[in-house]
Formats: structure tokens, sequence, C-alpha cells
């Protein structure tokens, strides 16, 4: 097992925002008395990064070297807790209306994004796997430049991402030996050795990504698990899946080389599945996902589906599983993760509600006294997956 020192349980906060940043702090609190070292290895516009790293062979970006099959299978559902899942914990943190499950209801905002790198260490099998410097590099560079995709095309660029990275993070066993569905075992090891062990690991992974939110006052969080899988013959898990994420979140998994898509192409799978975090769906035929199936907080159709004459056609779309060099953004998709303007005046339909404001007169004699109340507005949630909160970010 290659040692990590410096690595080890290290978390940084970073921020990357749309459009040109002159400069960025960054805190740094790693978990060892070593401070982080520099420079970073080159990484994708407007997102700093301070740790032991070199630069990798390849960035994303380039041409890419192939391309894997659509994503079949990628986009599961997370348990429904019913009523009691709804009413529980409504935040202080986070934005006005949201509920301990609405960790990525709408996308625009402040977005925090927790990337654990796990790192089997040989206690209940052997290790297969070691991530090098610069397949820790790779990863950070394709998720930093999924998201600069991302943040380019908000609308307004009212969006900005704010990064926690965990490197090196032990588990029992070799993750990519396993099966899609075992998931929770080695889940729950990286979990535990970040001080967040549950028995459920949807509730540990939100407990992680809110405890990122709460500290840095974010509007939305969500976790991407990596798993190295440069030793296995197709980078895959033992079932066949090799990259998935939960709609709404409140994570997603990635393989190193994500099957015939390479790792030079990590940049591609994790924005399509950042898209289904913010409760995109896929729109490739072998999806299967028929042209009146609602999803989203503004409830809308999945209009660019392969599956059916549904009116729409981008095929280059992302959630047609298409490489980010070239990928573009449906109508569809931009509805269902929460950019509609549906009146035209430039401002998403989520941020677009009137303040909600109360008067109340009350005088007496010759003085007038006026007290009130004011909040931000919020428009109603019309998705049919998750809580129905009616959420605003202010």
């Amino acid at each position: 097992m290659r040692s990590i020192s410096l690595l080890r349980h290290l978390a940084l906060f970073i921020v990357v925002v749309a459009g040109p940043v002159a400069s960025a702090e960054i805190a740094a609190s790693p978990a060892t008395a070593d401070p982080p070292v520099g420079p970073a290895a080159p990484l994708p516009s407007a997102l700093f990064l301070v740790t032991p790293i070199e630069p990798p062979g390849s960035l994303p970006g380039a041409a890419p070297a192939r391309i894997g099959s659509p994503l079949v299978g990628d986009a599961l559902e997370p348990p429904d807790y019913g009523p009691a899942g709804k009413e529980e914990d409504l935040r202080a943190a986070g934005p006005l209306g949201a509920g301990y499950w609405d960790g990525s209801e709408y996308f625009l905002g402040r977005v925090g994004v927790v990337v654990v790198l796990v790192e089997s260490d040989g206690t209940e099998e052997p290790s297969t796997e070691d991530w090098t410097a610069a397949e820790e590099a790779l990863v950070l560079a394709g998720v930093g430049e999924a998201m600069d995709w991302w943040a380019a095309r908000a609308p307004g660029r009212r969006l900005e991402f704010h990064f926690e990275i965990h490197t090196g993070v032990p588990v029992a066993r070799e993750p990519i030996r396993m099966a899609q569905r075992d998931e929770e075992i080695w889940i729950g090891d990286a979990l535990e050795s970040l001080g967040f062990s549950s028995a459920n690991v949807f509730r540990g992974t939100r407990d992680l990504a809110s405890a990122f939110q709460e500290r840095e006052k974010l509007d939305w969080t969500f976790t991407i698990y990596v798993v190295d899988s440069s030793e296995d013959e197709d980078g895959m898990f033992s079932d066949g899946f090799f990259a998935y994420a939960y709609l709404g979140g409140p994570y997603m998994v990635l393989t190193l080389d994500n099957d015939g898509w390479g790792a030079e192409n990590l940049a591609s799978v994790c924005a399509h599945e950042t898209g289904h975090i913010f409760y995109a769906l896929d729109q490739y035929y072998a999806a299967h996902v028929p042209c009146d199936r609602v999803a989203g907080y503004l409830g809308r159709e999945t209009r660019n589906s392969e599956y059916g004459s549904c009116g729409e056609n981008e095929a280059a779309c992302i959630m047609r599983s298409r490489p980010l060099a070239s990928a573009s953004l449906s109508e569809t998709a931009r509805g269902q993760v929460g950019w509609a303007d549906s009146n035209g005046d430039g401002i998403p339909d989520p941020l677009g509600a009137p303040p909600e404001i109360e008067v109340r007169d009350s005088s007496g004699g010759s003085a007038v006294r006026v007290e009130g109340r004011a909040a931000v507005g919020s428009i109603a949630n019309r998705n049919p997956l998750g809580y129905g909160h009616a959420i605003a970010v202010d």
C-alpha cells in the first residue's frame, strides 16, 4: 500500500465561479501536522488547489482517445423515507424551506462538492489498486472541468462551486472488485474513516456534505466517491456498473477509467452524473425514458428523450452521454435542473418569485408606527421526486 502522508485526510476548501477570477483564498485543514505544499498541477480556469501532486500526463478536454457506451442504468433513485423524511430536520442553514434531504433541488446558488478518493488498505482482502499522484491529479482536474462546464452555462452566471477534497481515505476491501449493490460496505468504511459513521450510507453521506454546507454557508451540497480502477481489466464493478448517481443526491460514484470512456474523459462522465444529482434525466434511447416523464423542481417533461418522438432533438446534449468537448444542454435538461425562464425576464424561475411582504399599520395619536415582515419568496416545488419543499435561494 502506497503511503500518502500529506494527502491522507487532507480537506481543501476551494472556490470556482463562472467567469474570470483574479484571485482566490484557500483554507487548508490537514488532519496531519504536515502543511500542504505546492504549486498545484494545472487545473481548469478559476479552480485553485494546493496539494503535493504531480501534473498528470494528460488532462481532460483534449480530443477524447475513446468514448464509451451510453451510461445505461446510471440514474438511480435514493430511498424514500416518506412523511418522516419530509419533516426531518428542516435546516437553519442552507436555503429557506429546505429539509434535511434537500441537498440539490435546483442548480443555482452556492454549491458544495465533496470529493472522496477511497484507498483499500488490505485489512480484509489484498489491495490491488493504489492511487498515484498523477491519477489523483487527473481526477481532481476532471471534476473541476465538469463543474466549470456547468458554471459556464448557468443563466446569469448564478452558479458558484466550493470544494472539499479527501484523498487516500481508507476502506477495508477493494471496491472495484465488488458489485454496485455492495456499495454500502466500502462507502460505510470511507464514512467511518472520515468521522461520519452511520448504518445508513445515504444518511452518513448527507451528514458529511451537510457539515461542509453549514460550515461554508452553502445552498446545496453533494458528494463524489471515486474508486481506483487503473489495474482492473474493464474499469467496471463486478456487476457491470462503472458510473452512477442518485437522482437528487446525495452522491455519485465514479471509477477512474469508467469502462470505455477512459480516465481522460472523466470530466464528461462527471458532468453527466452531475446532471442526475440535480434531477436531469437520461435522454439516450437505451435509458427508455418516456417523453412525458417529469423531473426537477420545475416539473419538466423529458422532451429531448430519444425514446419516442418527443418534440426536441438536441443530439449533443450531455444527458445523451456526449463527450464534454462537444456537448450542449437541451431545453429539457435546463428545465429539469431549474434553469428555465418562463417569462423571459433573464431570471431563472426558482429565483424569480417576488418577496413575501406583510405590513401591519398600528397607529396611536399623532404618531404612526408601521410593523411588518419580509422574506425571500419561493415558487412551488413541482418535482414528483423528493419531498416537495418550496425552497428559496437568497
